[in-house]
């Protein structure tokens, strides 16, 4: 084992997530004792800080961060295995500049840093008598611990003592900022030949005859409000159920992990616009996006929010089963997460319109960082393969964006609530293990909403497969999985019959990554013209069978989008309005039909938004058919 030298000081900032590290570490390969100054970055949640009557003193403020300098009060002890930081000692890291304030002036004690485990994912900061004033969680380390240990993101939460301080015992564990952390490190002689890494010098990159791409979803980690807006009053804050029309910002962190596999490639993981690199000769990452489902006492389940598309940006490759310390490659079995201050990165989002889903291809020609415009939308066409400003950031863009009236409990009683989230993976051979959903429970504690949920049970896989699995006894299930070279449909039904013995169809339809893109020239500077999904939806009726009542719900607000229904004699179709309406990829729409006609097997036909072959595609799946009628297998 080595030790390396770590200066005095070390450089926390507020950016990204990283998964927590197992408790258990594998025995390290060099050691350093850190002995020089740092920095601190946190980037505050400005709605924390005002609901908890706070602002966060001292620093230098530098746009919406600020900068403190940090220093270890003894030298502090860094293990590095792989090349990677695993762990470090208990010496304390002073925070003489950090400063908390409250309204009637009161100041924080003096506050230090601390490792929370021994660990690197995991830190608190305490005052000189333990008591825990912030931790941070899922912090993302950089896997190149030669020169320095950092952390690239992290989640820094309210801790206990500060809660009580603060006088709001409930608001322990609200994000706080996001924390970035940077402690360079002084390595000894004897250690330098094994700070190296041992892996992803030559990668096995997707393609490579042999070797396939299988990205998995472990888990979603966290569910956090960063911020409510009062849509009545922009100077009040949200007010709850029943008050002023709000919209809250809600975000998950998430983990993932490449397949442990012999055969599982290696995976690029660029940030945007850092340069052209192999195997695709781009800036190729993964792509992340979340929703959130409302399940209604009626057993009809509805997309209430979207987020936008979330860029990754690097990698902590950590738990390796073979080693990689290139933070832009994620290793054979290493494991990332994206925190959830991360996932609100406005630097990162995008439309999900700018990806071709299904090949995990960006259109970075003409996105909304290559057009040539600054943050006020002012300039001329972009698409040089430089990135331009971000769009203004108001917190809101790109956000899933939820409406307080959808958790209203008073609307919605008896419902229940999930979120799920996947990557966009080029060349990825499973799209259902890279997703999963987790079960929330939305509260309101008087001045803030909570998702976080309880039990946080994390379960791989598509949204619709809960949504079966919860089917009441008597109710027949079905599952029907569209796949074709151009994306992937997936469609659930579920049939019962009423206290009126009429027999209710439910059906729903979640483009996953279905679409016919219309692009303009070739990668690296591909540009996304048109990319769009479904424009019309056909079920068939057998056998002269009639409908009652037939229904549309995409789950948004605006009847201005609805698709209306048409019933004919052998089949009802619903139809797009206009191509804002269209079924874009990552998007659930659900149709019900009530109908004296028991079911039987029948032909669903999905509509092409764009011309070209094949214009349609279908699936066998259970409608109403005149000839089950004394059939029907309910009794």
């Amino acid at each position: 084992m080595r030790r390396f030298a770590v200066p005095a000081a070390l450089v926390l900032c507020v950016c990204a997530a990283i998964p927590p590290l197992a408790a258990a570490q594998p025995r390290a390969d060099a050691v350093a004792d850190a002995s020089t100054h740092g920095t601190l970055v946190l980037r505050p949640n400005a709605d924390v800080l005002r609901g908890l009557g706070i602002e966060l003193a001292g620093g230098l403020v530098q746009g919406d961060t600020r900068r403190f300098g940090i220093a270890p009060r003894a030298p502090l002890t860094v293990e590095l295995r792989d090349g990677g930081p695993t762990a470090v000692g208990d010496t304390p890291i002073a925070l003489p500049a950090l400063v908390l304030r409250r309204a009637d002036g009161v100041r924080s004690p003096p506050l230090s840093l601390r490792s929370a485990d021994g660990g690197v994912r995991r830190w608190r900061v305490v005052d000189d008598a333990g008591a825990v004033w912030l931790r941070i969680t899922q912090a993302m380390r950089s896997p190149d611990g030669a020169s320095a240990l950092s952390l690239l993101t992290s989640d820094m939460r309210v801790g206990p003592a500060l809660a009580a301080w603060a006088g709001d015992v409930a608001a322990a564990g609200l994000p706080f900022a996001n924390a970035e952390l940077h402690l360079p490190l002084r390595l000894r002689a004897a250690d330098k030949s094994e700070a190296a890494g041992k892996s992803c010098t030559v990668p096995n990159w997707p393609g490579t005859p042999g070797f396939v791409t299988d990205v998995i979803l472990t888990n979603i980690d966290d569910i956090d409000v960063m911020r409510c807006r009062n849509l009545s009053d922009a100077d009040e804050p949200c007010d709850g159920p029943g008050g002023a029309p709000g919209e809250l910002v809600v975000v998950p962190s998430v983990t993932l992990r490449n397949s442990s596999a012999a055969n599982a490639s290696e995976v690029p993981w660029y940030t945007k616009f850092t340069g052209n690199f192999p195997p695709y000769d781009n800036d190729q990452h993964p792509f992340l996006v979340w929703n959130l489902y409302r399940l209604d006492a009626e057993g009809r389940i509805d997309q209430i929010a979207r987020s936008g598309l979330k860029h990754a940006f690097a990698t902590a490759n950590d738990a390796c089963v073979e080693p990689c310390n290139n933070q832009h490659i994620l290793g054979r079995g290493c494991e990332d997460l994206y925190n959830s201050f991360s996932n609100d990165a406005n630097a990162f989002l995008s439309p999900r319109r700018e990806v071709i889903p299904s090949r995990g291809i960006w259109g970075r020609c003409g996105s909304v960082f290559d057009d040539g415009l600054d943050a006020l939308g002012v300039g001329t066409p972009g698409c040089d393969s430089a990135q331009d400003a971000a769009p203004a950031n108001d917190g809101y863009r790109e956000r899933m964006v939820v409406r307080e009236s959808d958790l209203d409990p008073a609307l919605h009683a008896g419902a229940e609530y999930l979120v799920d989230s996947w990557y966009v993976v080029r060349d990825d051979i499973d799209l259902f293990n890279t997703m999963g959903s987790r079960a929330l429970v939305p509260v309101w504690f008087g001045t803030r909403w909570d998702l976080s949920g309880s039990p946080p049970a994390y379960t791989q896989g598509s949204v619709l497969d809960r949504w079966l699995e919860r089917a009441p006894a008597g109710v027949v299930r079905q599952r029907r999985l569209i796949e074709t070279a151009e994306g992937r449909v997936l469609v659930a039904v579920r049939v019962h019959r009423n206290a009126e013995a009429r027999y209710v169809y439910d059906y729903a339809i979640m483009n996953y990554d279905l679409t016919r893109p219309i692009t303009s020239g070739a990668e690296p500077d591909l540009q996304v013209l048109r990319n769009h999904g479904l424009a019309q939806i056909t079920l068939a009726l057998l056998h002269g069978a009639t409908v009652d009542v037939h229904d549309y719900r995409d789950g948004d607000a605006s009847a201005a989008n609805d698709w209306p229904g048409t019933v004919g004699a052998d089949a009802v179709a619903w139809e797009a309005p206009d191509a804002q309406a269209y079924l874009e990829w990552g998007s659930l729409v659900t149709l019900r039909l009530e109908s004296a006609a028991a079911p039987g097997p029948g032909l669903l036909q999905l509509a092409m938004a764009e011309a070209g072959m094949p214009a349609f595609q279908t699936a066998s799946v259970l409608v109403p058919d005149a000839s089950q009628l004394f059939r029907d297998g309910f009794d």
